[in-house]
């Protein structure tokens, strides 16, 4: 029997420690004697950029340039306002230049429209829903790793982040399975999407809420832990999830573990629910979506092609198109529940 432990980490995880039991590890696999198999994948959280403050850099009293690229600098008038009264001064400021006058047309072919290639940028959803995306996935193992039967999942609610509390971690996590077992459409947010009617690839049902450290047979379990080294192996993980399966590919159990507010205060950070996030924050239930994916047998995709199974989730920027499988995840799930 093997055991699996699919860290979709949203930290860089560290080196897995080995122990006596174990003959070799190999790249991010840890062989053991008794012919398990313990699987790390690395999963990054990406911080977004900060942007500097414009200002005209000045040299010996002469302004020479713009911080800002497409900038230039101008000196305006700046009123301000003090107790004897309103007084101006003129400053340097960075202005955006102004565009070139536009020529006539010289020929018939200059006038013609610009194609949609020139005029519209695919959004991250257009990009992850991208018919060539479809063959961006990875599964964890060799025979694959699925369920064979009806899914249960349990709830673990000690710990639970104030997010979670506000969304309603039970209908959320109910939508996020529903996002990857019913056929939706790529790029449906199934949070946001009524699903009546919409055929399930793999049905599943909430069995209640639990109160222990243990996993279930035949059933995932989704609790929160303070110190993530009692649920995974590396401590700079933000969330994981623990898969174990036979050797035919069975799945036995499976368990997600996410850091509480206390754990994310820890780390400088915390969960969002907004479709805006700050610089700190990572998007909540574009983390379950991620670790339901693992949950569900799928690995890691690409870490360019937009898919929510990609190797890096972004703190503080949209999570909306996170939150939805893309053309990827949604073949990759095909096969294992075709």
């Amino acid at each position: 029997m093997r055991s699996l432990l699919l860290a979709g980490a949203l930290l860089l995880w560290g080196a897995p420690a080995t122990d006596a039991g174990t003959d070799h590890v190999t790249g991010n696999s840890i062989h053991h004697r008794d012919g398990s198999v313990t699987l790390v994948p690395a999963l990054h959280v990406q911080r977004a950029v900060t942007r500097k403050p414009t200002k005209c850099v000045r040299r010996r009293g002469m302004v020479i340039r713009c911080s800002r690229p497409g900038h230039t600098c101008k000196r305006v008038k700046v009123k301000t306002r003090t107790r004897r009264g309103t007084t101006t001064r003129r400053v340097w400021r960075c202005q955006k230049k102004a565009k070139k006058a536009s020529r006539a047309p010289s020929s018939a072919s200059e006038t013609a429209p610009p194609t949609s290639a020139e005029t519209h940028v695919p959004s991250a959803t257009q990009m992850a829903c991208d018919p060539s995306r479809a063959t961006d996935f990875s599964l964890t193992d060799s025979p694959p790793a699925v369920w064979r039967q009806p899914l249960r999942w349990h709830y673990n609610p000690i710990s639970e982040p104030t997010v979670a509390r506000s969304q309603d971690a039970r209908r959320l996590f109910t939508s996020v399975l529903a996002g990857w077992t019913h056929r939706i459409a790529c790029g449906v947010d199934p949070h946001r999407t009524a699903l009546q009617g919409v055929p399930s690839v793999l049905p599943t049902s909430f069995a209640g809420d639990i109160f222990d450290a243990e996993p279930r047979v035949g059933a995932i379990v989704v609790r929160y832990v303070d110190n993530i080294l009692s649920g995974c192996q590396s401590p700079s993980a933000l969330a994981c999830t623990r898969m174990r399966f036979a050797a035919d590919g069975s799945m036995i159990s499976a368990e997600v573990v996410l850091l509480s507010d206390a754990g994310m205060r820890a780390r400088d950070m915390s969960w969002s629910a907004g479709d805006s996030p700050a610089e700190h924050e990572v998007d909540f239930q574009a983390t379950l979506m991620h670790e339901a994916g693992h949950a569900l047998g799928l690995h890691h995709a690409s870490p360019d092609g937009g898919q929510v199974m990609a190797p890096a989730i972004h703190a503080g920027w949209n999570g909306i198109a996170a939150r939805r499988p893309g053309a990827g995840d949604l073949a990759g799930r095909d096969v294992l529940y075709p």
